[in-house]
């Protein structure tokens, strides 16, 4: 789908300065094109049936795509322009191989122009290696905001305008961190996605959340990223050519008065870790933090001298080295009392990312630092004193978050209500051995049979709702 287009005589013209039926108008390659500026699809020139001219551009152009080509200044020189393998700007009639999104041109002859790809849809790993290769000097921009989705297929919920409207994110900041000491300084984020071409690019790459700009930093294991946080206006200033800045300021996306705290109220990002340093390099990276998290995120904790109770590293400088001693509760200062059900989930999980460990299923372990960190946020916001017992169970499609009830729980009966779990109290009631003396249910039996009063809700419904209320 293009937004520009060429006359018979080599005028290139926009789609929003094209009068429709006016004169025809043509692709680079001479192909036949029509104007379509209908009320719902963005407004665009269309191919003819097999006549377009580029692979990589035949999908259908989203709003996200459109508005950032719409505040380049010059449409017709920096927006859709046909590239050669070496590097030149074609014009019609030589024979066309692939079209760039935006173009930032070179003040130096001879250097090759910054290519700016906007990128909505998915592609595979060879697309991608494909691009790079042929554009050679280029930045990736991905789309990482949600996707709107039938009920049924969602995992968020927005109430818009008064309309209901569900939500797919495709993405999930596990952890927001500030740094001020280091060679690493200001806002950064880790994400995580199944997604996986996001990561797997080779040239810069940034990431487009509709608050920020999220710039790609380091890989971790596992399907996660370390990214920093950057405004829009730093993007736009360091990659792309001039804009037009009243089309910026009439968007409105690219906005960069967010608030990092109104974000996390909002339950768009988790709460702010203060980390003591981060040291980032080309194949390494290193934070200084006393917490336990980081293990299940792709990094390994190692003890140094300076450091005995460990400094959380990934990259491949710090795989290649030996494999260092094992992460067990005690050098993770795991507290004396803590969530069985998170103890057992948090072990297996670690045991996936020690070095020279290889999962053999991805999913498994993607579901397991999932349901971990989700029943620690709801141990945070219960806050209760005696610890808590839970358990996640697997019933057919479901899956649900268990959480049996104790003196501390029943003292908190409001915040399970606030959190829509529901009650259940079974109507047949024996001891067993699957409980100890003061009548709570042994964390080391597998319950089979449920016979203890219980809190529980659906683990979805229960992350939305945690979201809501600002855990």
């Amino acid at each position: 789908m293009l937004t520009t287009a060429y006359y018979e005589d080599g005028t290139k013209v926009h789609i929003s300065d094209y009068a429709k039926g006016e004169k025809k108008v043509m692709c680079a390659a001479k192909h036949p094109l029509v104007g379509k500026k209908g009320k719902i699809v963005v407004h665009h020139f269309a191919h003819a049936k097999n006549t377009a001219c580029d692979p990589w551009n035949s999908g259908t152009m989203t709003h996200w795509h459109a508005q950032w080509q719409n505040i380049v200044a010059d449409q017709i020189n920096h927006v859709e322009i046909f590239i050669g393998q070496d590097g030149n700007c074609l014009k019609t009639g030589e024979p066309i191989i692939h079209i760039a999104d935006i173009i930032r041109p070179s003040s130096s002859e001879g250097i090759r122009p910054l290519i700016v790809e906007i990128q909505h849809s998915p592609m595979s790993l060879e697309t991608m290696r494909a691009r790079e290769a042929y554009y050679q000097a280029m930045v990736w921009v991905f789309d990482f905001t949600p996707r709107l989705v039938k009920k049924g297929n969602h995992n968020r919920i927005s109430l818009i305008d008064g309309v209901m409207h569900y939500l797919m994110d495709k993405v999930t900041y596990m952890a927001v961190m500030t740094c001020s000491v280091g060679n690493t300084i200001g806002t950064f984020v880790i994400v995580h996605s199944r997604t996986k071409y996001w990561f797997d690019s080779e040239k810069p790459t940034f990431y487009d959340t509709g608050f920020c700009m999220l710039e790609l930093l380091h890989r971790l294991e596992k399907g996660f990223v370390f990214t920093r946080m950057i405004t829009y206006k730093q993007f736009i200033s360091a990659n792309m050519p001039p804009v037009d800045e009243k089309k910026v300021e009439a968007a409105k996306w690219f906005n960069d008065d967010f608030s990092l705290m109104e974000m996390i109220k909002l339950g768009l990002l988790p709460n702010v870790i203060d980390v003591s340093s981060i040291v980032s390099g080309v194949d390494r990276l290193e934070i200084l933090y006393p917490g336990e998290e980081l293990g299940l995120m792709g990094f390994i904790l190692r003890p140094n001298k300076e450091y005995p109770n460990g400094v959380w590293c990934a990259g491949s400088y710090h795989t290649a080295m030996e494999t260092p001693q094992p992460i067990n509760e005690m050098n993770l200062n795991v507290k004396a009392v803590v969530d069985i059900g998170l103890r057992t989930m948090m072990n297996d999980a670690i045991g996936n990312v020690r070095v020279g460990s290889t999962g053999s299923n991805n999913n498994n372990m993607d579901s397991t630092t999932y349901s971990a960190l989700l029943i620690e946020r709801l141990k945070r916001f219960l806050q209760l004193k005696g610890g808590m017992v839970s358990e996640v169970v697997k019933k057919g499609k479901k899956t649900n978050v268990i959480v049996y009830c104790t003196l501390d729980t029943f003292k908190a009966k409001d915040k399970f209500k606030m959190l829509d779990m529901a009650y259940r109290n079974p109507i047949k009631y024996k001891k067993s051995k699957k409980y100890s003396s003061n009548d709570t249910p042994d964390p080391n039996a597998k319950h089979t049979v449920l016979t203890h009063p219980y809190y529980f809700s659906e683990l979805v419904d229960l992350d939305n709702h945690l979201r809501i209320l600002n855990n």
